[in-house]
């Protein structure tokens, strides 16, 4: 499973913490802003993405339940370099950032958290620019899926992702079509669209697809 090193202290971070409801399109974090907390999603997902210089927008990742967001910015006091869009419904916990560092650092974790950020980032330079955009497809969901059950609180049916192909292709360097006939392809791995999501069921062909991505 993909855990953050923060689930072990999850109940010190949520007694720190205020707390924020979304709705779907609001925006949580904005590119260039001060970075003065870091978010912990509790429910729903949400759509990281920043503005290129050209003016273009670039999805970065999709996080979700249990996932902690804007530390980067926090831990090395820069701008936030990225947007952070509600996709669904979510419900955050926000940690003050200096409370954050503190916590980190009193219990060692922030060589943890340093390598977990470089993880991620490896995993989004993956995934673009494969050319089996089905096995692109499969890493990106079985992320999502791991993310979501971590620590085992999700229950064992479909999990559904609130996105639009659209910003998979952005997220993969691909185009919608492409999306499209790739997710086709996993309809046999227990991946369906439905109206404004995409619901992911959790199986070994799936798996065995995504691990033919190297993060």
């Amino acid at each position: 499973m993909n855990v953050v090193p923060e689930s072990s202290l999850m109940a010190d971070l949520l007694a720190l913490s205020r707390f924020r409801n979304y709705r779907r399109g609001d925006l949580m974090i904005r590119q260039g802003d001060v970075a003065s907390s870091v978010v912990m999603v509790l429910e729903g997902h949400v759509k990281v993405w920043r503005v290129l210089g050209s003016g273009k927008s670039d999805v970065l990742a999709f996080r979700g339940r249990h996932d902690v967001i804007g530390r980067t910015a926090v831990l090395y006091g820069r701008p936030r370099s990225a947007y952070v869009e509600a996709l669904e419904r979510c419900r955050v916990a926000l940690v003050p950032g200096a409370s954050y560092l503190a916590l980190m650092e009193r219990h060692g974790f922030m060589g943890r958290v340093s390598e977990d950020i470089r993880e991620r980032l490896a995993e989004t330079i993956a995934v673009r620019g494969g050319s089996d955009v089905s096995a692109q497809l499969a890493f990106v969901l079985t992320r999502i899926l791991d993310r979501q059950r971590a620590g085992g609180f999700c229950d064992p049916g479909p999990v559904a992702l609130h996105s639009t192909q659209e910003d998979l292709g952005c997220h993969l360097g691909i185009g919608r079509n492409s999306v499209s006939s790739g997710l086709r392809q996993l309809e046999s791995m227990g991946v369906r669209r439905r109206r404004g999501r995409i619901e992911i069921l959790d199986n070994e062909k799936l798996r065995k697809l995504a691990r033919t991505v190297q993060a």
